[in-house]
């Protein structure tokens, strides 16, 4: 038995790699059970005897809302073999008990993420916030990385940089639930049933502070270039709890909003190019995967282009004028669109299936236990 640990509390990003764990542990022979620290409780200090671990920078601020006694109890009724903590915010390296495996998912550099949502905040007193935590992350992330278990990330640049194996989200399992549709598994993209719907396609969650940074640069700069060189361009805007910010985004963008959505192919099979203008990512962003999977041709900045793998069909372009040029080129040349799209089908199906990493989640476990 693994048991993958975590500390989601709300469908995303950390809930669909729990997902992917308990499949590639399950197809690699092992009886996979979760462990959710935070079970119906939500958030409330719970282990304040951290606090001096903490002080060490040997576990994360936010390991303060769950207790390791707690932890400890569940672990001794199970006896597993290995154990899969996915985030900092669900390691203490003191509950794990002697002779279990052990694999650390960072899943993305949390303290990366903090400083980019200190930069891209309004609010004074939550930036000083995210700057405090994106500096005691920091801490916790060298000290870990630098330890003897092995260390996996999403995205496959933070890889490189922290000298942590790569292990992406794969395609196949829960890829909705990131964008705000329901979960199904990636298809051929089917035939439209009637006309485009909408020549651009933005899908994510719509209160993630990159998202949302994404679409005040697609106002700001990138959709009124487009207009002006091809007035009536259309786009989607689609995607869980966007706020009144968003609302008034998609606006002034003259676009349409879905809030939530039921089936990601159907969006694909009714757009023409898929968008990630995202300023500032980490980790690996499954919008990405997920329009690949349907064969939608794609536009990203290199923020997004930065958590795949280099050889990943896209066309990559900074925001402003030349994403927007980007964008006019795949809808001007359909052939070269459809090539595009068709050539990151085949690459998420080669490189990003489950399959594909059934082997290294066993080398991992091994190589911990060894």
């Amino acid at each position: 038995m693994v048991v993958v640990v975590h500390a989601a509390r709300r469908p995303g990003g950390t809930a669909v790699r729990v997902a992917q764990w308990r499949e590639l542990l399950e197809l690699t022979g092992f009886q996979a059970v979760e462990i959710s620290l935070l079970g119906d409780g939500g958030l409330a200090p719970r282990g304040l005897r951290k606090v001096p671990s903490i002080l060490r920078g040997t576990v994360a601020i936010e390991t303060v809302v769950w207790s390791s006694t707690a932890l400890r109890r569940q672990l001794a009724a199970r006896s597993p073999a290995g154990m899969v903590f996915v985030t900092l915010r669900a390691f203490d390296p003191a509950v794990v008990p002697a002779g279990v495996a052990v694999v650390v998912d960072l899943v993305d550099q949390l303290s990366a993420s903090y400083r980019q949502r200190r930069a891209i905040d309004h609010r004074a007193l939550v930036r000083a916030g995210w700057g405090v935590l994106a500096a005691a992350m920091a801490r916790v992330e060298r000290r870990t990385v630098a330890g003897p278990l092995p260390v996996v990330v999403a995205g496959y640049g933070e890889a490189v940089r922290l000298g942590a194996a790569w292990l992406p989200v794969t395609v196949g399992l829960g890829d909705q639930r990131a964008a705000g549709g329901s979960p199904t598994k990636p298809a051929a993209r089917p035939t439209p049933p009637g006309p485009v719907a909408w020549d651009v396609l933005f899908t994510g969650t719509l209160d993630y502070p990159p998202n949302v940074a994404g679409l005040r640069a697609l106002a700001e700069s990138i959709w009124p270039e487009v207009l002006r060189q091809r007035p009536g361009t259309t786009l989607c805007v689609a995607g869980r709890r966007p706020g009144s910010e968003v609302r008034a985004l998609v606006r002034g963008l003259g676009a349409t909003l879905l809030d939530g959505f039921s089936s990601f192919a159907e969006l694909a099979s009714r757009s023409t190019v898929a968008v990630a203008p995202l300023p500032v990512a980490t980790g690996i962003q499954i919008k990405a995967l997920q329009a690949a999977a349907h064969g939608l041709p794609m536009v990203l900045t290199p923020a997004v282009a930065d958590g795949l793998d280099p050889e990943f069909p896209a066309a990559v372009a900074p925001s402003g004028r030349a994403f927007a040029e980007e964008v006019l080129h795949l809808l001007r040349e359909p052939v070269a669109a459809t090539e595009l799209g068709a050539q990151g089908k085949e690459h998420v199906e080669r490189l990003y299936a489950p399959q594909r990493w059934v082997a290294v989640v066993g080398s991992l476990l091994r190589r911990s236990a060894g």
